[in-house]
């Protein structure tokens, strides 16, 4: 919420503190997939439970068996299934909002999780060269302030995490406080890594952040 302070002495004076109130005893998380139709139905089946948990971003990624394409260097798009479903995953959440909240009060707004939502590198496999609005959402999420962990899970490939992760190092190393990020990041985030749909962790989170947490799930899915 915003809160609006006014001077009483008529000069019109005034100023305005954004105050947000979050549950601390929840797990924080921000969920990344490609889109692919086990992710879909993963991702509706979130929104049921998204009362559960402390969702901080929804962001659309890219991996080994979905990516959107690139025209400009002549890249096809490969079993690519767009953007515009969690969207409409979203909009459908909207409808039956005021029917969840009577179960909980604690079902984030529609206008929440639509505001969190973010298409992050989804050209290509492995797609980390450039910043984008997802991976810049997740390089905010693990700078800002709140202390909890922060598990990040990959539905898809990492490289969008990856992404953010080289934003950070680019804007930081070499800084004086590059030791403090490093330990912050470290300290706060876990990825947990779904078949290891692209190169991104090994070739880069692993090398240059290897104090951070990953879980690797191997074979949940093939069973």
């Amino acid at each position: 919420t915003d809160i609006t302070i006014e001077a009483a002495d008529g000069s019109g004076a005034k100023a305005v503190v954004h105050v947000t109130v979050v549950n601390t005893d929840k797990t924080r998380t921000i969920v990344t997939t490609d889109g692919e139709v086990d992710d879909m139905d993963s991702f509706m089946r979130l929104m049921l439970y998204s009362n559960e948990m402390d969702i901080a971003g929804l962001i659309l990624s890219s991996s080994t068996f979905h990516y959107a394409g690139d025209p400009e260097k002549n890249i096809e798009p490969y079993r690519w299934t767009g953007t515009q479903w969690a969207y409409d995953v979203l909009d459908d959440y909207t409808e039956v909002y005021k029917n969840l909240k009577i179960h909980s009060s604690d079902y984030p707004t529609p206008s929440y999780l639509k505001s969190i939502l973010k298409v992050g590198n989804i050209k290509n496999v492995g797609d980390m060269e450039e910043p984008t609005e997802g991976s810049n959402f997740i390089k905010d999420v693990l700078l800002d302030d709140d202390e909890r962990t922060l598990y990040i899970q990959t539905w898809g490939g990492t490289n969008t995490t990856a992404r953010a992760l080289k934003s950070i190092e680019e804007e930081y190393k070499g800084t004086d406080q590059w030791d403090a990020i490093y330990k912050k990041v470290c300290k706060k985030a876990v990825i947990y890594i779904i078949l290891s749909q692209d190169d991104t962790y090994k070739d880069y989170i692993q090398k240059n952040w290897p104090d951070i947490r990953a879980i690797h799930d191997k074979g949940t899915f093939w069973r």
